[in-house]
């Protein structure tokens, strides 16, 4: 049964736990004989040896633009590609192609250095598959970057390893669909430290369980009926993060939201546990905020005609101590 907790009229809510209220040195000089000079020499090339084969290792592939050359629409067809088939290191550029359509990854799974997306293009991965970003990397999205298209079986994703940007006026979309949120992910493949900048969308249903993930553009539960689910890293939300379209947005762990908004319009809010610092609540409509697992709120504003929920057996825990249970009401 959901009870309203509060009903506000541009409240500010502090909202925590009691424990947050809570020698002279020496020169030696030597002369370096011919043994000992050809003995450095032989190290000297050893290790330079050593350092080459270091760098063939993680060297970058030359960057390779998809155009369907061949008109047969296949991704390992090395034919439909300016500089053959992208392996990884590559540079990955999604172009428009003169014929036919666009590449679904389908055949392999990559790490790979950079991926773009042009305007009016598009990528899908295709159930099963996933595209890792190596550290240091960009994908730069114009267009649209689909995961998981028939949003059936899981261990689909794009995986982030190390510091990764997500930019571009595109949208990523995640269309795990009733499939489960292993379906489709935006998943920790080492290290992961996602930012995704102003102007950018990830949208749909799924999971995105990086380690850390900064959000200065949209985040859009949109898919009716089903849940996008940011779990387990540090999150940091400093623009919004929406449900929306009868999605559900649910929260599963601690996040800064100071300068941003976690808004319910035409979706529905779960706040399932953690703590959440800063930054704006707000629901229009009958839009629902739920708290579905007790969860500390430190400095949030719950903006004017929202409501949040309490669900039965949970609580919220202020810095004043005292216990709000689902049966009171606060309002501003």
């Amino acid at each position: 049964m959901l009870n309203p907790i509060f009903h506000s009229t541009g409240t500010k809510v502090n909202v925590e736990s009691p424990a947050e209220l809570t020698s002279g040195s020496h020169k030696r000089s030597f002369k370096m004989g011919a043994q000992h000079r050809r003995a450095l020499a032989a190290c000297a090339i050893a290790a330079a040896g050593l350092a080459a084969m270091g760098a063939g290792s993680s060297a970058r592939a030359a960057a390779t633009t998809w155009t369907n050359g061949n008109n047969t629409q296949i991704w390992s067809d090395a034919l439909n590609w300016t500089n053959g088939v992208p392996v990884n290191g590559s540079d990955v550029v999604i172009g428009v192609p003169a014929t036919g359509s666009l590449p679904s990854l389908d055949d392999q799974a990559l790490t790979i250095a950079n991926l773009t997306v042009d305007a009016n293009s598009a990528l899908a991965i295709n159930s099963g598959i996933g595209l890792n970003i190596n550290s240091g990397g960009n994908v730069t999205d114009d267009g649209q970057i689909t995961v998981n298209t028939t949003a059936t079986a899981a261990g689909t994703g794009l995986g982030i390893i190390g510091s990764v940007t997500l930019q571009g006026s595109g949208s990523l979309v995640l269309n795990a669909g009733a499939s489960g949120f292993g379906a489709a992910t935006i998943y920790d493949a080492g290290n992961s430290n996602l930012t995704q900048a102003s102007g950018h969308t990830i949208s749909g249903a799924g999971q995105i369980s990086v380690n850390d993930f900064t959000n200065n553009g949209v985040v859009d539960a949109n898919s009716s009926g089903n849940t996008l689910r940011l779990i387990s890293g540090a999150f940091t939300n400093a623009n919004l993060m929406e449900a929306t379209g009868g999605g559900t947005l649910q929260l599963n762990a601690t996040f800064t939201n100071t300068g941003g908004t976690i808004d319910a319009n035409g979706g529905t809010v779960l706040l399932n546990g953690g703590t959440v610092t800063g930054g704006t609540l707000t629901s229009v409509g009958t839009s629902e905020i739920d708290e579905q697992a007790s969860t500390n709120l430190v400095g949030v504003t719950l903006s004017t005609g929202s409501n949040l929920y309490v669900l039965d057996g949970n609580n919220l825990i202020p810095n004043n101590g005292n216990t709000l249970t689902p049966s009171q009401e606060i309002r501003g």
